[in-house]
């Protein structure tokens, strides 16, 4: 293996590890095109949610340009902290029982094949697994109002979100 092999294989692995974030004692950032009154969910890679970063400068990364490449000059970075029970939120990285979100007959089948630790899976494989890889909707039908993704919040439920600039 060569040193740049190594330092991909090294962060691959560091970017599924736990994150231990006070989620409710954090301010989060979302960048837009320019300032809203309200803020709102958009769809992006994780489904519908309001995308939130920990790193005020990805969130001016992501109001400069929008997802067809439209660059604005003038975007807003919006300043907001949660208010969140921990036990509302998904967190990719932490592993969920599949056998409470589903009683489907591929789960028994992965059981039967690969033994009961299967059925223990991340946050983020869970979700795909589930089929909900874009479906935050059922995130929210089972009482999670946010998905923790490493050091990004998707916010399910605007009701726990609050400006704080």
């Amino acid at each position: 293996m060569n040193k740049d092999h190594i330092n991909i294989e090294n962060a691959y692995i560091s970017i599924y590890e736990s994150v231990d974030i006070d989620v409710n004692n954090t301010i989060w950032y979302h960048g837009s095109a320019t300032k809203r009154d309200k803020l709102e969910k958009g769809d992006g890679v994780d489904g519908v949610g309001l995308y939130l970063t920990k790193n005020k400068q990805r969130a001016e990364m992501y109001a400069k340009k929008d997802k067809h490449g439209n660059v604005y000059e003038n975007f807003y970075i919006h300043e907001v902290k949660v208010n969140i029970n921990p036990n509302e939120i998904w967190d990719c990285s932490k592993k969920y029982d599949l056998s409470k979100y589903t009683n489907a007959p591929w789960l028994d089948e992965l059981i039967q094949k690969h033994g009961e630790e299967i059925k223990y899976m991340k946050g983020l494989s869970a979700k795909i697994y589930l089929g909900w890889a874009h479906d935050n909707d059922q995130l929210l039908k089972h009482g999670f109002k946010a998905i923790l993704h490493f050091e990004d919040l998707i916010v399910l439920d605007l009701n726990i979100v609050k400006e704080v600039n």
